[in-house]
């Protein structure tokens, strides 16, 4: 825990927090329920709607941007690492269409690095 706090202090480190319920695009954070889900449908190569169960809620979200080679229909699933709220997804089902929101990978070291240029550019001026 102390190694931690000193990680956050020198900006060694992000902190980043667990996605809330409900979902705003721009939000960041580590899959609620430690990632893991029910994978209820593969819509391409890089498309899969996945179910979440935490707490009281159930959601159904798009994860888009990760492979899903090897991955079955109705099967559990675990999404590790960092996602982005990054907008919305509609689609037909048999009575209309529904509309959920949509997980992408998020790189947090990319952003760390880019922080981190940042903080040093500004120390410069």
């Amino acid at each position: 825990m102390r190694k931690s706090l000193t990680d956050l202090k020198s900006h060694r480190t992000l902190a980043i927090p667990q996605l809330q319920v409900p979902f705003i695009v721009g939000d960041m954070g580590y899959a609620p329920g430690a990632g893991i889900g029910q994978l209820f449908q593969v819509v391409d190569e890089k498309q899969m709607l996945v179910n979440f169960d935490w707490g009281d809620l159930t959601f159904l979200v798009l994860v888009r941007g990760m492979s899903t080679a090897n991955r079955a229909d109705e099967t559990k699933i675990q999404l590790g690492g960092v996602f982005e709220v990054s907008g919305t997804y509609k689609y037909g089902t048999a009575i209309g269409s529904k509309t959920v929101m949509v997980l992408e990978p998020f790189d947090a070291e990319a952003a760390k690095d880019a922080v981190g240029k940042e903080k040093q550019a500004a120390a410069k001026k």
